[in-house]
């Protein structure tokens, strides 16, 4: 009601989804002279029981003080709202003769207004670039920047009618665009060094690595070496490298004694 408060008293015709529409909203809209169409929820307040199952194509309505709703079974059900266009079923022709059938003619309606709305949200939804997050100004953020994409795209289009570009192929140029102009710094790793000739000399006891009076865990060596990924506290301080000691014989014992160790690319830090 905030929004249209503009354009209410002038026999307008709002069309919305079923994040807004209530038949409670429809019949407020008709005493302001307003009417709408929309699809609706069926748990709405004030919505009619419906329990029948319907067989495809079949249809049921309800109507109460010039507000209709209409249940139609399509691949699933289809619930519709309007306060001005009456029940009745029109022919659709289509190029497959398999799919021409009757719809209901508020349903029609509908699509021709919503039919755009409907495009950006189907075509958005499969590239978008949300992430899970509890902070709903970021999924709001995100979201704008999909519909911001979107336009540009539409835009694109237009100025270019005779190319033939996807969606997402247009979304891949602008993102290696943006590489280009800016490219990413990825800090380096700092990546354990193996020391081959300290492995079996000198003294070699397995020590907590702790910094700052907190216990640090890193990747034991011999565990990656073997295309696993263990966490360890411990650490030799003699090769400098991690090795945990909870397997039997435990990798510490292993690194220190194995003739040859497994062959694998060690990228040794510069």
């Amino acid at each position: 009601m905030h929004l249209v408060r503009d354009y209410l008293h002038a026999f307008r015709k709002i069309c919305m989804d079923n994040w807004f529409s209530s038949p409670l909203l429809a019949k407020k809209l008709l005493e302001r002279n307003t009417y709408c169409i929309s699809t609706v929820r069926k748990n709405r307040k004030h919505m009619p029981v419906m329990k029948q199952k319907l067989k495809n194509g079949e249809v049921e309505t309800f109507s109460c003080n010039d507000v209709l709703v209409e249940r139609w079974k399509d691949k699933r059900d289809v619930t519709m709202l309007n306060s001005f266009i009456p029940h009745y079923m029109e022919l659709v022709q289509t190029k497959n003769p398999k799919n021409t059938r009757e719809k209901p003619k508020s349903v029609l309606s509908y699509n021709l207004n919503m039919g755009g709305i409907d495009q950006i949200d189907r075509a958005v939804k499969c590239y978008e670039n949300q992430r899970k997050s509890t902070k709903w100004y970021k999924k709001v953020f995100y979201h704008h920047l999909d519909l911001t994409l979107y336009n540009a795209y539409m835009v694109w289009k237009l100025l270019n009618p005779n190319a033939s570009l996807t969606y997402k192929k247009f979304i891949l140029s602008i993102i290696k665009r943006i590489f280009e102009l800016h490219p990413p710094f990825f800090p380096v790793r700092k990546q354990q060094v193996m020391n081959p000739c300290l492995r079996k000399t000198g003294q070699h006891f397995p020590n907590l690595n702790i910094k700052d009076g907190k216990t640090k865990y890193s990747d034991c060596l011999m565990c990656k070496l073997n295309g696993k990924r263990m966490q360890t506290k411990y650490k030799c301080d003699t090769c400098n490298i991690f090795l945990c000691i909870s397997t039997n014989p435990s990798c510490f014992q292993k690194y220190h004694t194995l003739q040859t160790l497994p062959k694998v690319r060690i990228i040794i830090n510069s």
